[in-house]
This record gives C-alpha cells, sequence and structure tokens, in this order.
C-alpha cells in the first residue's frame, strides 16, 4: 500500500460505517502467511470489517439516471 491513501480510507470507513465504492477487484490472496505489496482496497477491507460495492451498486442504490 505505501504512502496511498487506501489505509486512510479504509480506516475512516471502519470508523464510521461506511461503504467503500472502488472499482478494484478482490485477489483474494491477502493473509499473514502471503503478505502482498501492492494489496487490493477489498482484500484489506474485509481484514477490518469495511464494506465494499463498486460504482454501479453506488449508482442504483442512489438512483441514477444516465
Amino acid at each position: 500500500m505505501g504512502l496511498r491513501s487506501d489505509p486512510w480510507l479504509i480506516a475512516t470507513a471502519a470508523t464510521y460505517g461506511c461503504t467503500l465504492i472502488t472499482f478494484e477487484k478482490s485477489d483474494g490472496i491477502l493473509n499473514i502467511k502471503t503478505p502482498h505489496r501492492s494489496a487490493k482496497i477489498p482484500d484489506v477491507a474485509v481484514k477490518f470489517g469495511v464494506k465494499c460495492e463498486n460504482l454501479f451498486y453506488f449508482m442504483r442504490v442512489m438512483k441514477f439516471k444516465i
């Protein structure tokens, strides 16, 4: 994750009970035995109990009209 803002987004979402909206897909390979330098948001978020959805989910919930 490095110096990116992803950890801050995940921490904020965990603190306030928010859902993260991202196009990143889970790699499903994040665990203590195989740390991954470029971990995906959904993989880290699930470890902290944060829900992740994609933009299309958000648009449906918000009833966006295109």
